[in-house]
């Protein structure tokens, strides 16, 4: 594990890229569902289009509440970047385990980092309360699992 890629600077890009790749895609579908619904006309079965157009809406409605959750991601994110790390576990650290490494911030899952790979992780997750506060050699359990902190950066 090469810890020159786990800057917290280096994680915070690959959350950001990765958010805006996924913000892309929904602009995407959303560009298309507002393309189809402009192009549709009216069948001459109506109850058929009116279903049409009402699974559209919801598809719609449901890209567009994404949208607005990868928005909301990327600004914790760019409040995070001005948050000073302390020794103990907090918002915006970077863990180093010895079952791996997290970062914490939003959820996002596992990502990769060069050759490594690096848990993003909400502050509100089981995990992170359990870690919350606690320093380079304390350990704790979680769900029959121990964890051992090696540093925080």
């Amino acid at each position: 594990m090469s810890k020159l890629s786990f800057t917290r600077e280096n994680i915070m890009k690959v959350c950001l890229s990765v958010l805006a790749e996924r913000r892309l895609g929904i602009e995407r579908d959303l560009n298309d569902i507002t393309d189809s619904a402009s192009t549709e006309t009216k069948s001459s079965v109506g109850d058929k289009h009116e279903t049409a157009r009402a699974r559209m809406q919801e598809e719609q409605a449901r890209l567009q509440q994404q949208f607005h959750e990868i928005k909301t991601q990327e600004a914790e994110l760019e409040k995070i970047r001005q948050i000073n790390i302390e020794e103990k576990v907090s918002q915006g650290s970077v863990v180093f385990t010895n079952l791996g490494v997290f970062f914490i911030a939003i959820a996002l899952g596992k990502l990769r980092l060069g050759q490594d790979h690096i848990q993003v992780v909400s502050a509100r997750s089981p995990l992170v309360l359990k870690m919350i506060g606690l320093k380079a050699g304390d350990a704790f359990e979680l769900n029959g699992t121990s964890y051992f902190i090696k540093s925080v950066k």
